[in-house]
């Protein structure tokens, strides 16, 4: 299954609106999930600061970083979508 298919029956508009929070509800799910993990080298648990994500690993950090990076286009596709709605009322 793609991240996509269970909003395939929505409009691409719906999609457009939709997908910023469902890459934000999957990066947090993704980190609570990790927190909730064994303590590692006598931790009391890892929480998402700066410096936590700075020390993981680069795939990971990639990883982070490849999904903020599809919140913010598809964020900046939304606000291009709700302006040119906006121009055509």
């Amino acid at each position: 299954m793609t991240l996509c298919g269970p909003l395939a029956p929505y409009p691409s508009s719906a999609v457009h609106a939709l997908m910023p929070s469902v890459v934000r509800f999957m990066l947090q799910a993704f980190l609570e999930i990790d927190a909730t993990e064994a303590a590692v080298a006598g931790g009391e648990g890892w929480l998402p600061t700066a410096e936590n994500v700075n020390a993981l690993p680069e795939g990971v950090r990639r990883y982070i970083r490849g999904l903020d990076a599809k919140v913010r286009e598809l964020e900046a596709d939304l606000a291009d979508m709700r302006l040119k709605g906006d121009r055509d009322q």
